[in-house]
């Protein structure tokens, strides 16, 4: 980050910091509280991702952001502008690594590469904290503990020390600790006088590494959390909860711990959820060797977690392996029904019928090869479940995570859709951002509805549909959608009152403006209104300066690059991608490459143009052009492609699709890709200008041994010589060997660094 912006960062949101009072106290219907996470950037994605799968947006950090993790100064820019942007909604505590005498030691200041300005700046940041948090006058947040108990309005900001340092421990009083100089350890008896004299029920605290993420003291009066799993390389889970008080259930049913660690594809998983709210199986199935667990969860996700856990059996080397499966549930209190059943479960071979008898699981949706009957009745029970989610939904929506994938028109192309989804699988299910013109032009706009809004029922906080021009009855009546539903007024009128409902736009990571038309004269986001769509589904850019009326598109406007510049200054954010202009590679860079244009239909209305969709990895702290790559499809196989029939709707039968694309090209934000083809093999050269390297990469076509199809091996050459990219790229329109390509290498690089050995 550039010490400018993050010198921005500290003084905007330390005017807030000392705004707030020592004790803040905050009356929130639902909350997520976070331990220690010592930046570990990778386990506040996790928490954040289920923060929007639980519509939870209040949250209460425990501190101890910094010090013995890779990415302190990231984990903690990235809070303090979440901080800043939703002031009343993210509440930030001060730990004992938000203190100079700690982190000038521990990592902070490392990473802050030993600037004393800085490291000054960052700590007068952190005094200005608040100690504790105060939730619904009944829960005592804070990072260490507690000293003699005092009422609240006597705790000071400067009088931080024992909040931030001391400790539980099992005897009554309060003494020195054994571990922690200068730090002391407290009792149940001191634990409850200080709850007694505050009229308070519980305390909620950080501080202390622990194996399961979470620890229980004093007969439930104290909860410990800490949420880095893997911490300092032990083998810790983490833990964070999450309280959801409707004014009815006491605080052991509004409660319930989260605990997540690495799974087996190398991610951060949720384990298991303790809950007055939640009920869990456990059996050994000696045919696998594994242990079986089944957690059903009665929470808005209305769910079970089927995990199995490997003892390793006849491999050692699986030992603790788990695999997770989730089952989602539309029927209401579906897990209760589930549950009574499950207590017949012996075998495996029981527990997946019954799980597949109650559940539409949503891995299902996606395998539009098997028949997928839906009669008129249901399509409009779909419409219907689909359109309470949007009008739950603003006009903006903000959504926080490190991964998306973003598609652009679709345009009723079912094979499009299928292909997109099948990268969305094998990219580990990012969040999926779609931006409109769903239906027209295309003959399968019924079955992208129904696929699309079955996603969005079955993964609220996952999957994101904005509205496009298509989305309105005015066009879609005259361009195809009328006529798919075989001119049913009754269906005509439903789907486009559930298109009323739907966001505009929507903002990822405080960065990336995602929108299917355009902009209109620059507003800050607050003032976007789903009922003043029209500037954001219809105008586009141009290159000309300024706002004026489309040539192309009656009641249209074009918007130039100082517009487009404007609105990203006054609303802090640096890019926006929107969709609705068909380009010859499906994609189109705008204004210095401030707007990206996505178009995801190839062979659009007969034409040869190719489609392509974004995907964003580690969208919350890495530059621009190291988080977004470009993904280029097409090669309609036209002879081989199988149409589906058309529908009535005494069936609305989906028949089988053969998939005629497949991918052509991964473009980077600043990178670029040769490709030729040798005997036994494709050859590709990646060109990155700006980390001043290339990837070369060897794909078997497997000739001579079918055995070893696909395989692959990749070589990283770094150059030292600068600006070298460039020169490299115009030489290399003349290879046509490997040979070549392995000279001009050898030419400009004398000290390669080859990750793999050559072939």
């Amino acid at each position: 980050m550039e010490k400018t912006l993050f010198c921005e960062l500290n003084n905007k949101v330390s005017v807030l910091f000392e705004s707030e009072p020592a004790v803040v106290h905050v009356d929130f219907s639902s909350v997520i509280l976070v331990g220690d996470l010592h930046g570990n950037i990778e386990a506040l994605d996790l928490i954040l991702e289920k923060g929007e799968e639980l519509n939870c947006k209040k949250y209460i950090f425990l501190g101890d952001y910094v010090d013995r993790g890779d990415h302190s100064v990231e984990l903690l820019s990235y809070l303090f502008k979440l901080k800043i942007n939703h002031p009343d909604c993210f509440i930030l505590l001060r730990g004992n690594h938000e203190t100079a005498g700690t982190n000038a030691f521990y990592g902070l200041y490392d990473d802050l590469d030993k600037d004393d300005e800085l490291f000054s700046l960052v700590n007068r940041t952190f005094e200005k904290m608040p100690i504790a948090a105060v939730l619904n006058e009944n829960v005592f947040c804070v990072h260490g503990g507690i000293g003699e108990p005092v009422t609240l309005d006597l705790i000071e900001k400067e009088d931080y020390h024992p909040y931030l340092w001391n400790d539980p421990q099992a005897e009554n009083g309060l003494k020195e600790s054994p571990h922690r100089s200068c730090a002391q350890v407290f009792g149940p008896d001191i634990c409850e006088e200080f709850l007694k004299l505050n009229r308070l029920d519980m305390i909620i605290r950080a501080h202390s590494e622990l194996e399961d993420g979470y620890k229980w003291w004093f007969d439930g009066q104290l909860l410990s959390l800490f949420s880095t799993p893997e911490y300092c390389g032990s083998d810790n889970r983490g833990a964070f909860v999450f309280i959801e008080h409707d004014g009815c259930k006491t605080l052991d049913e509004a409660l319930n711990t989260f605990v997540f660690g690495r799974s087996e594809d190398g991610s951060y998983s949720l384990l298991k959820v303790i809950s007055h709210n939640s009920e869990i199986f456990e059996f050994y199935d000696s045919e696998t060797g594994c242990t079986i667990s089944i957690i059903f969860r009665f929470l808005q996700v209305n769910n079970i977690l089927v995990t199995s856990y490997d003892h390793g059996g006849e491999s050692p080397l699986c030992e603790g392996a788990v695999i997770a499966d989730e089952y989602t549930f539309t029927e209401a209190n579906a897990v209760e029904k589930v549950i009574i059943e499950c207590r017949s479960i012996k075998t495996l071979d029981d527990l997946y019928p019954l799980l597949a008898k109650h559940s539409l699981e949503w891995k299902r949706l996606l395998d539009v090869d098997e028949e997928d009957l839906l009669c008129k009745k249901d399509f409009k029970e779909l419409n219907k479940k689909v359109s309470s989610l949007f009008e739950r939904e603003s006009a903006v929506i903000h959504i926080e995570r490190s991964s998306a994938m973003i598609v652009g028109d679709l345009h009723g192309n079912l094979e499009a859709l299928v292909f997109i989804l099948e990268a969305w699988k094998e990219n580990n299910r990012p969040t999926l951002i779609f931006l409109g013109d769903f239906v027209d032009g295309g003959d399968c706009s019924i079955e992208i509805l129904q696929c699309l809004f079955q996603l969005k029922i079955e993964r609220p906080g996952g999957v994101f549909l904005l509205k496009g021009t298509h989305e309105t009855a005015e066009t879609n009546r005259l361009s195809g959608l009328y006529d798919e539903l075989n001119e049913d007024d009754e269906l005509f009128a439903l789907v486009n009152s559930t298109f009323k409902k739907m966001p505009i736009a929507a903002v990822l990571n405080e960065r990336f403006f995602c929108v299917h038309g355009g902009i209109g004269h620059p507003v800050t986001l607050d003032l976007i209104k789903k009922e003043d769509h029209h500037p954001y589904l219809w105008n586009d850019p141009q290159e000309d300066r300024g706002l004026k009326e489309s040539p192309q598109r009656w009641g249209a406007e074009l918007f130039g690059p100082d517009i487009c510049e404007e609105f990203l200054r006054l609303n802090g954010l640096e890019m926006i991608i929107r969709a609705r202009s068909e380009s010859e590679e499906g994609y189109k860079w705008s204004f210095n490459e401030k707007l990206l244009s996505l178009f995801s239909t190839p062979g659009y209305c007969g034409s040869d143009n190719k489609g392509a969709f974004a995907l964003i990895e580690d969208g919350k702290w890495k530059p621009v052009n190291d988080a977004l790559k470009i993904s280029v499809f097409g090669n309609p196989i036209v002879e081989n492609k199988v149409r589906h029939k058309s529908l009535d709707f005494d069936t609305f039968q989906i028949t089988n699709v053969e998939n005629p694309y497949s991918l052509i090209d991964v473009v980077g934000h600043d990178s670029e890709k040769f490709e030729f083809y040798n005997y036994d093999s494709t050859i590709s050269i990646h060109f990155y200008r700006e980390m001043n390297e290339i990837l070369v990469k060897w794909e078997y076509n497997g000739y001579d041994n079918p055995c070893l199809e696909g395989a692959e091996i990749v070589n990283r050459y770094t150059f030292t010589e600068p600006n070298i990219i460039d020169r490299l790229i115009a030489e290399c329109e003349s290879i046509e060997t490997s040979d070549d390509m392995y000279a001009l290498l050898k030419k400009h690089n004398h000290v390669a660094e080859q990750i793999l050995v050559d072939v």
